[in-house]
């Protein structure tokens, strides 16, 4: 587990060959009801890359595939919104 402030979980896993990946959510402890809207958080994730995939597990009825989002990292970080629900996070060979 990576160290992080506040409500933000952000633990490396290695997956494939050795390969590493990041998975990063938000508990603010607080239960919602599921006609209610997560929370929502921006943090502040070390990622060693130029470039980082994201993918966003589905969260919905009629969603079939998992949102992917290619974003740069600036300074060895990139900024993701983050709920309550897991994002994994790739560094991207170039």
């Amino acid at each position: 587990r990576l160290s992080m402030p506040g409500c933000v979980y952000v633990y490396e896993c290695a997956v494939r060959d050795g390969k590493k990946l990041l998975v990063a959510f938000c508990d603010d402890h607080i239960g919602q009801n599921h006609n209610e809207p997560t929370g929502t958080v921006q943090a502040v994730i070390p990622v060693q890359a130029n470039r980082a995939v994201l993918t966003h597990i589905i969260t919905d009825i009629d969603q079939t595939t998992p949102r992917v989002e290619r974003v740069s990292v600036k300074d060895a970080k990139v900024q993701v919104s983050l709920t309550e629900y897991p994002v994994f996070i790739e560094a991207e060979s170039q």
